[in-house]
């Protein structure tokens, strides 16, 4: 699994160290919170939703919504999460900023999955039996109702999923055993998909290739490549398959069965199971993954917690006590590693062309990075972190403990591994992306083939990882 650290032979270099380097070009990290609904088994009584610091893993707030939540997505920037009441037939709008209730939306029909667009201008919900309402987050009204199909069929869609690219929404019909493929520019159903069992969750990779559909019945994750609607893969899932999440930076999958309670990995390179570990309980419902990919938080519904699994081990590392029923759980949405170009590369000098995303804009990301070697490492690599706030490109030291800068477009920066060639390197921002060109020559004895690691960091400390995108072969 990906890891926000450093390793070295002397341990490890927490990103902070690359930040005090960086001599306060980007704040300090603010860890993320997660959301979680808790249902409440007593249909009469309100639900609630849980707020979670992830960095103690305690519940800083508890906030009463309606009846029976069942789902919750929050806005790209953060500022608010909205909340499925299937019983109220209604919309809870909370604000994280005051962690209350500031608005209610009123609804026609049962509503479970939600999804918000990445500019954040929509809200799709899944109601029962057979539409998706889109709501205007500016007005939060409802500005339109999406039919699924006619006839007797009841579809029941309980899930929404959005492309990263905001092009399509993806809804998962239980009733039908189908997924539909909404196209946002239009609001209309434009491919359904039959995935069979019971489809349940949704996950999309970052690149938007491939949608990953959990199904319980049959317990299989089916995987639909975008391109065509289509189904590409089956993969045998855990007992009793009901949620899927994909994370941060494309690689893995994990997949929760409820009873008797697990959780699958899967490599997304082969769609290999590489692990199936059991829970402490059954009862595992939604499950994401934390902003960074360090760990994946699951709602257990019949233990009243939140499950906080190692992605590194693939194991619970603790459980937090949330409210009664809990069936989802969801973060911000954090930055991206997009890709890296030539790909792959070789020779002894290349401009590479480093691009990374921020569905707050370009201007949230704070620090991006990439290192040039076999392994994550920065002793005796060649580690280069770009800091937005004072435009300087810095270049970590042979020992990994202290870095030397240039600006963009002058200057030379060298370590015993490669040079950093000011004059060839630029960076460019254009909506949400932001690509550092990158002028790089590899030293006479920094040959073999080196990996592309890619980081990113928002100003808010939400980390994508390092993502493995690319691999240089200098040519001597």
């Amino acid at each position: 699994m990906s890891t926000p650290y450093l390793s070295s032979s002397s341990g490890y270099i927490f990103q902070a160290v690359i930040v005090a380097i960086l001599l306060g070009a980007t704040p300090a990290n603010a860890a993320p919170f997660a959301y979680v609904v808790n249902s409440n088994s007593a249909t009469s009584a309100p639900g609630s939703v849980s707020v979670i610091d992830s960095a103690t893993n305690t519940v800083t707030a508890t906030i009463a919504v309606g009846l029976l939540p069942a789902g919750i997505a929050l806005t790209p920037n953060g500022m608010f999460a909205y909340v499925t009441n299937s019983n109220s037939n209604s919309i809870s709008v909370i604000s994280t900023a005051t962690n209350t209730v500031t608005t209610t939306i009123s609804l026609t029909q049962s509503p479970a999955g939600i999804a918000i667009t990445p500019d954040g201008k929509f809200a799709y919900v899944a109601n029962g039996p057979d539409t998706v309402s889109v709501i205007s987050t500016s007005t939060n009204t409802v500005v339109g109702n999406i039919s699924l199909g006619s006839g007797a069929l009841q579809r029941s869609p309980v899930f929404v999923a959005i492309s990263p690219n905001g092009t399509f929404a993806y809804v998962a019909n239980r009733g039908a055993g189908t997924v539909s493929a909404i196209a946002i520019s239009t609001n209309k159903v434009v491919a359904s998909v039959k995935v069979g069992g019971l489809p349940d969750s949704i996950g999309i990779t970052p690149d938007g290739k491939f949608v990953y559909v959990a199904s319980a019945g049959p317990g299989t994750i089916s995987v639909i490549a975008a391109a065509t609607d289509t189904v590409v893969d089956t993969i045998t899932g855990p007992t009793d398959t009901n949620s899927v999440a994909v994370s941060p930076n494309g690689v893995f999958v994990y997949v929760t069965g409820y009873n008797p309670g697990d959780i699958e990995a899967i490599a997304t390179s082969t769609n290999a199971v590489l692990a199936d570990n059991p829970l402490p309980s059954a009862g595992a419902e939604g499950i994401t993954f934390s902003p960074n990919g360090a760990y994946a938080y699951i709602a257990n519904q019949l233990s009243d917690v939140a499950m906080v699994i190692s992605t590194s081990t693939s194991s619970v590392v603790t459980n937090v006590p949330v409210g009664p029923y809990p069936v989802a759980v969801a973060f911000a949405p954090s930055p991206a590693v997009i890709s890296a170009a030539p790909n792959p590369a070789s020779g002894l000098s290349n401009t590479f062309a480093l691009t990374y995303s921020d569905v707050y804009g370009a201007s949230d990301l704070g620090l991006v990075g990439v290192i040039f070697n076999s392994e994550i490492a920065a002793l005796n690599s060649c580690a280069v972190f770009y800091a937005p706030a004072n435009n300087l490109v810095y270049l970590i030291d042979d020992a990994g403990t202290g870095s030397s800068s240039l600006t963009p477009g002058s200057g030379m920066l060298s370590n015993s591994q490669c040079t950093i060639t000011g004059s060839g390197t630029s960076v460019v921002s254009s909506g949400d992306n932001l690509t550092l060109n990158l002028a790089v020559t590899a030293s006479s004895t920094y040959t073999g083939t080196q990996n592309l690691f890619l980081f990113g960091e928002d100003n808010r400390g939400a980390k994508t990882g390092w993502v493995r995108e690319d691999t240089w072969t200098p040519v001597l």
